[in-house]
């Protein structure tokens, strides 16, 4: 069964959302889960990149996979995203993330 999540605000650099973290891992309960990040609303910040898989490997043990749409293209995206225990789409301008959904089909990908 598949479960939907959905926060707005917040920061996981500051961890302002660790509670939230907390409640979602917990509800995942796999030892390390595959937790895709998605961060082209932020045109993919390098910073917010490497912040992201050193807070997420190392506090909650995830297997990263960061997709960086405003960078690369990919093959394989529906079973990148879709074989993901969690998807983490970060956050920044809706506009632009939008944009790169639709272009690749995120939008789709991720409605099913």
């Amino acid at each position: 069964m598949s479960r939907l999540l959905l926060i707005g605000g917040g920061d996981f650099v500051n961890r302002t959302i660790k509670p939230f973290d907390d409640f979602i891992f917990s509800k995942v309960n796999k030892d390390n889960p595959c937790v895709c990040y998605i961060p082209c609303a932020s045109l993919d910040k390098e910073s917010n990149i490497n912040s992201f898989v050193n807070i997420y490997e190392n506090e909650y043990k995830a297997k990263v996979k960061v997709i960086t749409l405003t960078k690369e293209s990919y093959e394989d995206l529906e079973s990148i995203i879709l074989s993901s225990d969690l998807i983490y789409i970060g956050g920044g301008n809706t506009k632009i993330m939008l944009e790169y959904f639709y272009r690749f089909g995120v939008d789709k990908i991720l409605a099913k």
